[in-house]
């Protein structure tokens, strides 16, 4: 059964003329004829009655059935054209903390081209402080962004998908290598090397700081996570840094838990605006974005009650 059978047949019944509907398609009289003989042998029902110049037609009770269903059939495949139309001319812009952007992107590329909607995607990154920013500008649609608190204004809808412990690294020469263990009081004469001033991670070196009243020196700071660890790697200078594998140095390093701190853990959470209208593709991304972050292996992840999970 054609598609454009269907269509010459509907125009036929609306019209109630040969004529008209060979002209509403630009087509002749013989192939509306056709198409109708075509979708009565198909259906092995006759749908219409012709008069003898084959001009005028009425339906029969079957005709007046298939009508029906024909008409709400080309109704939904109208609505579906028009949804994947619309999926095509989207683009979802979205971001990504710079310090992990490579661990996800390396992920979320091949499920977006599984998905077929690689080319709907504009990925952004940067800081989560500038990520949320540009949020609260309209610039991204998207994020998933590191914080110590969840997003809690009015007007996001946040979803934390990890929370992450800090940990101490250190070179594999370093003495502490020989630990498992550290607690931050003992680093009070230690160098750290760390991340930039907007990461969490940073606000988080400052507040361990503040509870402990201990307050190492801070040699240097970057936002480029390898940059840190390389020097962590081939300096006597200490690491702090979320236990989570998109951080990770491959094994160069030696990690440390840290006892009995109260500082809260690491969240890697998503957010985007919560009155916006989300288009199919929208939510697809979503999906598809929660599904991997949740899938990233974290070293120790914790319940929100700050407990490390036994499972």
């Amino acid at each position: 059964m054609r598609l454009k059978d269907i269509q010459y047949f509907i125009a036929l019944t609306e019209e109630k003329s040969f004529t008209r509907a060979a002209e509403k398609y630009h087509v002749s009289q013989p192939t509306i004829s056709y198409a109708i003989k075509h979708l009565e042998n198909d259906l092995k029902a006759q749908l219409i009655i012709r008069d003898q110049s084959h001009k005028r037609m009425a339906l029969t009770q079957n005709g007046k059935i298939f009508y029906k269903h024909a008409k709400s059939a080309l109704s939904e495949l109208g609505k579906a054209q028009e949804e994947i139309s619309n999926i095509n001319g989207t683009v979802i812009h979205a971001g990504i903390p710079n310090t992990i952007a490579s661990y996800y992107t390396a992920a979320i590329i091949p499920a977006l081209e599984k998905a077929g909607i690689s080319g709907n995607v504009a990925l952004t990154e940067g800081s989560s402080h500038d990520l949320l920013n540009a949020l609260d500008n309209g610039d991204i649609e998207l994020v998933a962004i590191f914080s110590l608190e969840p997003v809690t204004a009015p007007y996001l809808k946040s979803e934390t998908i990890l929370h992450i412990p800090f940990e101490i690294t250190v070179s594999p020469q370093h003495p502490l290598a020989d630990r498992s263990s550290v607690r931050f009081e003992e680093l009070a004469n230690e160098k750290f090397i760390l991340l930039s001033p907007k990461s969490s991670h940073y606000k988080a070196f400052r507040l361990i700081s503040r509870k402990t009243g201990t307050y190492p020196s801070i040699l240097y700071q970057n936002k480029n996570i390898s940059i840190v660890n390389s020097m962590v790697e081939n300096n006597a200078e200490i690491g702090f840094l979320a236990d989570i594998d998109p951080l990770k140095d491959k094994g160069r390093l030696h990690h440390l838990k840290l006892e009995n701190t109260s500082v809260p853990p690491l969240l890697l959470s998503i957010v985007q605006p919560r009155q916006k209208q989300l288009s199919a593709i929208h939510t697809l991304f979503t999906d598809i974005f929660k599904e991997i972050i949740k899938g990233i292996p974290a070293g120790n992840l914790l319940n929100p009650s700050g407990r490390l999970r036994t499972a």
